[in-house]
């Protein structure tokens, strides 16, 4: 527990490379020395597959002064993203627009943005009894099918 009164504003969420940027300052509006874990929370609304409805992506803790205000950055991967799909045997990042929000627990989120996360190609394993409508739709196995007959 602090015992002094952290505020968060100004959120930022930005895809960047394998995962998500989230930045925000965090300022102690207390009279008071303070610890807070500042918390991410992920969610996709309409997702696909069973998901809660948000969860635990990222955190970090901050020890902030009275009156002191410090930019925060958290990183988020990918595959705090993903899921684990049985149809492909992976991890597998859904594409949509995820709701990223912040702050001390999922009982206080104090900001929300959302950001656009582009998802991975749906892919399935390979079995004696795939198609071959389904080998050519893939391009590596295409190619090489290709090679093959040619």
């Amino acid at each position: 527990l602090s015992y002094t009164r952290i505020e968060d504003s100004g959120l930022a969420v930005d895809a960047v490379g394998e995962g998500l940027s989230v930045r925000l300052p965090v300022t102690n509006t207390g009279a008071r020395p303070g610890r807070e874990v500042v918390q991410v929370y992920a969610g996709l609304p309409g997702s696909a597959v069973g998901r809660p409805v948000r969860w635990l992506a990222g955190f970090t803790a901050v020890t902030i002064e009275p009156g002191e205000r410090r930019a925060v950055e958290i990183p988020i991967s990918r595959i705090d993203l993903a899921y684990w799909s049985t149809t492909a045997g992976r991890w597998v990042v859904e594409p949509g627009e995820y709701a990223v929000s912040v702050g001390a627990s999922s009982r206080d989120l104090r900001v929300t943005a959302t950001v656009t996360v582009a998802g991975d190609e749906p892919t399935q394993p390979f079995t004696r009894d795939s198609t071959l409508a389904e080998l050519l739709a893939d391009p590596a196995a295409a190619q090489t099918i290709l090679a093959i007959l040619g």
